[in-house]
């Protein structure tokens, strides 16, 4: 029998064994993809098919050396300089090495087949990684962070965040008194859309823009996902270039000043009230407004309660400005049920609502 076997691992599942020509042909007809791990006779470890030679992650490339070479060290593209010995691939391939990918565990694979899969960019530094002992770590936190300090671009490191724009963030802070005052310049009706849309639109254009300077000084561009919660934008920046909190808490006093300054323009709660009494042919009713900055529009019920259970009914509504009283006739043809009220027992005002102009 021939010494020369390849098993495929897919998830838990293993396929195999194969000679190397029919594993060949499996590949060409993409039977496999190059996510499938791939052992041999003679090793103890799996690792990515596409770590052959001459392949890449997405896309299914039959390589044109023999397949020995993935576990003769030729697992990776060739390293710049010293980078070999920087990556510490002496280690020994004894220990077996697990990641996380999207919530699964992935492997086992060995030290050079790990250094494989950061070298092309599948486990990165936050990702998952297990190698038997203690609990799953990120990447950067293990063995692995010498390796991704060698196969780190060559230049110069990132700017120290004393040496970063911080403008756009100081402009970020004072938006929530942008929407302050737009909320006392606008009509309060239309104040709280107006205002949140600004408030928004401001942030993710000062976040582009900072993100945009962060990128220029050397460091990751933040997700722009954390353009909409501003607090968390400005938490993590900070953590990112190691600097004081200060715009997050200078941020938080004034959101929380922004808050107060609303309440206080807005005034105490608006307030209306009406009375109604009956004449000749009519009803005769004040609209008063009693509290707060705004004209409203106040509506209304006046019922008249008869013998025998009858109720007449007449709607109206009136608009009145603050700290003003105006009158407002009902006419008796605008009252439902009258004429079947003989006698009254009762008028009272019901259904009051007070709308904003």
């Amino acid at each position: 029998m021939s010494a020369n076997r390849w098993w495929v691992k897919r998830d838990q599942e293993v396929f195999g064994p194969y000679e190397t020509d029919e594993l060949r042909a499996h590949i060409a007809q993409e039977a496999f993809t190059p996510i499938d791990m791939v052992s041999h006779d003679g090793t103890t470890g799996w690792a990515p098919l596409w770590c052959w030679k001459g392949s890449t992650p997405n896309t299914k490339v039959v390589p044109e050396v023999p397949l020995n070479d993935l576990f003769a060290g030729d697992v990776a593209p060739p390293l710049r300089g010293n980078q070999q010995d920087r990556l510490g691939t002496n280690m020994s391939n004894s220990t077996m090495w697990y990641y996380a990918i999207n919530g699964r565990q992935m492997g086992p694979v060995d030290w050079q087949g790990l250094v494989a899969l950061v070298q092309v960019g599948t486990v990165t530094s936050g990702t998952p990684v297990w190698g038997g002992e203690g609990d799953w770590r990120p990447a950067n936190q293990t063995a692995l962070a010498h390796v991704f300090a060698a196969l780190r671009p060559p230049g110069p490191p990132p700017l120290t965040g004393d040496h970063v724009n911080n403008n756009f963030m100081w402009t970020i802070v004072a938006v929530p008194l942008v929407g302050t005052a737009c909320d006392a310049l606008i009509d309060s009706n239309k104040a709280v859309g107006v205002s949140t849309l600004l408030c928004i639109g401001l942030n993710i254009l000062l976040c582009v823009l900072d993100a945009n300077n962060l990128k220029a000084a050397g460091h990751p561009a933040p997700p722009g996902s954390w353009s909409l919660i501003v607090p968390v934008y400005l938490w993590k920046r900070a953590t990112m270039l190691k600097k004081s909190r200060t715009n997050f808490a200078v941020w938080c006093g004034t959101f929380v000043l922004s808050i107060l300054i609303s309440a206080a323009l807005a005034g105490p709660e608006t307030r209306a009230r009406v009375l109604c009494n009956p004449t000749n042919d009519s009803f005769s009713c004040t609209v008063i407004h009693d509290q707060g900055r705004a004209t409203v529009n106040v509506c209304w019920d006046v019922v008249m309660a008869c013998n025998g259970g009858i109720r007449a009914i007449g709607h109206a509504c009136q608009v009145v400005s603050p700290q003003q009283t105006t009158t407002r006739v009902i006419p008796e043809s605008e009252v439902q049920n009258l004429a079947q009220c003989q006698a009254a027992t009762a008028i009272t005002v019901e259904n009051v609502t007070v709308t904003a102009q």
